[in-house]
């Protein structure tokens, strides 16, 4: 009797068959991207217009950005408070006492022997504030106190006040919160301030789905459904697939079905237009409302540091926009402000500095660099060694023009 090849046959057809399907939908893949899109390798796709900060944040620690942030009474979202975490986040992310990324709490009285500044701003300011040496220390902290001697001994100590997302009036929310335990207040901001300023919107909403995602349980399908995402960015960084058109493609359908499904439009306009009072006027007048709204605020946080015994200062943050020679990595990403918006703003800032406010514009601090600096649209580049040569540099000026200014 022949012996039976049959069932060999039949694996043999049935790899070809799955090696054929795959391949259809690596090309049929390909075909769905952009021209853009196009030019890339696969494993680049995944990089090419996401947000550093959020991508450090999760894929580094294994945590979300999401599931870390809770609702707060004035503050729109802070990070959660350990208890609250996953068992995961707990072993990764760093929060101290006021929801504030970091491992150093802020006490609840100033030690008479430091002069503490706290950092506030967005996700620029957050990583600038934690921004570390090789051996542990806050770079920010470590270089104040090398530059600037105080009397009696006393030594900087630098605290975040600063979270991912977040923007004016939270800045000035920060000195009414916390300003009795603190001898000083440093403002790095100015990007994520443009972006309302450039829709003629009040300052002080908050991003709907941040909103919604900072005020849902952490074990909600939302949660979980983010948590399914993460899983395949995190194998579309590390793992083979990040080779696959295929998976690449399936990764930005299921994130525009979280934009268009689970966090839809009009569940996002209900929350972005219900809560908060819309500017009924034409663009242009209502940009240039928005940007005397945040002038005003810049003013009270001044006014507001002032009056606390507060030594302030406030810096506006360089951006790809204009005052570095971009490299064509740094040209990739999608850009959210429009230059013109920047530059309104950019004036606003030295028209509070000739009425003596401690202001500063730090737009052309990397004019005369011609490596790779920004990360993406704003953040920076750390290299293999996690040195960030532009915080550094932002840290150096920041430095000088308080060497000249903060007198003790």
């Amino acid at each position: 009797m022949q012996p039976t090849h049959q069932p060999k046959t039949i694996v043999f057809s049935s790899i070809i068959v799955l090696i054929l399907f795959y391949s259809l939908l690596e090309f049929v893949s390909y075909l769905s991207l952009s021209t853009e899109e196009k030019k890339l390798p696969p494993s680049q796709l995944l990089s090419v217009n996401q947000n550093k900060f959020i991508e450090d944040f999760s894929l580094k620690t294994g945590c979300l950005f999401s599931e870390t942030i809770i609702g707060h009474p004035v503050l729109g979202y802070v990070h959660r408070q350990t208890p609250f975490m996953t068992e995961r986040c707990r072993k990764t992310i760093s929060v101290n006492n006021i929801g504030m990324r970091s491992p150093r709490n802020l006490p609840l009285r100033k030690n008479p022997n430091e002069f503490s500044v706290m950092i506030v701003g967005g996700s620029v300011a957050e990583q600038f504030a934690n921004y570390v040496t090789s051996n542990g220390h806050l770079y920010f902290e470590d270089l104040l106190n090398k530059e600037i001697k105080l009397p009696e001994g006393k030594k900087f100590k630098v605290y975040n006040g600063s979270l991912g997302g977040w923007s004016m009036p939270n800045q000035i929310h920060m000195i009414e919160l916390y300003g009795e335990r603190v001898d000083g207040v440093i403002a790095l901001d100015g990007y994520n301030e443009a972006y309302p300023v450039s829709k003629g919107l009040r300052l002080e909403q908050i991003f709907p789905d941040l909103y919604l995602l900072a005020n849902s349980r952490y074990n909600g399908f939302n949660q979980l459904y983010l948590r399914t995402l993460w899983a395949l960015q995190y194998g579309l960084s590390h793992k083979i697939i990040k080779h696959s058109y295929f998976f690449n493609v399936s990764y930005q359908i299921m994130v525009a079905f979280f934009h268009d499904m689970i966090m839809s439009p009009e569940l996002l306009e209900e929350f972005s237009k219900g809560n908060i009072e819309q500017i009924n006027l034409a663009k242009e007048d209502a940009v240039n409302w928005s940007l005397n709204n945040l002038k005003r605020f810049n003013f009270q946080f001044h006014s507001l540091a002032k009056a606390n015994g507060l030594k302030s200062a406030q810096f506006l943050q360089p951006t790809r926009l204009y005052g570095k020679v971009l490299t064509e990595k740094e040209k990739k990403p999608h850009e959210l402000i429009e230059k013109e918006i920047y530059q309104k703003i950019e004036n606003m800032y030295k028209s509070l500095a000739k009425e003596k406010m401690p202001v500063y514009s730090l737009t052309n601090v990397f004019e005369k660099d011609r490596q790779d600096i920004f990360s993406d649209h704003i953040h920076y580049i750390k290299d293999q060694n996690d040195i960030s040569y532009g915080n550094e540099k932002i840290a150096a000026a920041i430095v000088e023009r308080l060497k000249k200014t903060w007198k003790f």
